[in-house]
């Protein structure tokens, strides 16, 4: 069990669930020790000196990297596709300089607040 406990900052991808839902990443965030993750999840460790995990998460929630995890996950039941390391490190992931990385992730978190705000604006008004 202590080798599954999380710690903020770790990378985790789901390795099996439905075709949908297969290869969802996240980042840990919590300020916990008593927390651990089940056998259907890896734990990916990145060189952040090459990619920032949030840039990761991002390239690997897009359409692109999706269908990736949609088309690699293996099984015979719909109910359950699994992925492996094999086949996620068959996923390609652009590596631009850190500094890219970064400004990107500004853009998109701009984006993303917009795509919001303008949700609210359609739910508040209907």
């Amino acid at each position: 069990m202590l080798a599954a406990r999380l710690s903020k900052g770790d990378f985790l991808i789901s390795r099996s669930n439905t075709a949908e839902l297969v290869g969802l990443v996240g980042i840990f965030d919590e300020e916990r020790d008593d927390v651990s993750f089940p056998d259907t999840m890896m734990r990916l460790h990145v060189d952040e000196k090459r990619v920032l995990k949030p840039f990761l998460e991002v390239v690997l929630s897009s359409n692109r990297g999706r269908r990736h995890m949609m088309r690699s996950g293996a099984g015979t039941s719909n109910s359950m596709k699994k992925i492996n390391r094999q086949t996620l490190g068959q996923c390609l992931v652009p590596i631009p300089p850190v500094s890219k990385q970064e400004k990107l992730l500004d853009t998109f978190a701009t984006l993303r607040s917009t795509v919001r705000a303008v949700e609210c604006s359609v739910t508040t008004n209907q």
